[in-house]
């Protein structure tokens, strides 16, 4: 459930990036919001439409493993 009043401006989106199979990948947003429970946000990176356990900062590192 959304928090009543809610604003998210995402000023840097993450971008694409390139890897060696075996290697990592780095992605990242920053984003500024408030809502009427404060100035707090909360963050859920997914993976083909499916959330990502521990994903849950303003970063990602993921290991490329070849797209299984």
């Amino acid at each position: 459930m959304e928090p009543n009043n809610s604003n998210v401006t995402i000023a840097t989106g993450p971008a694409s990036a390139t890897s060696s199979v075996g290697g990592h990948a780095s992605f990242s947003v920053v984003a500024t919001g408030s809502s009427d429970l404060g100035p707090h946000l909360l963050y859920q990176w997914k993976r083909n439409g499916t959330d990502l356990a521990g994903a849950n900062a303003a970063s990602y590192i993921t290991r490329v493993d070849g797209g299984r």
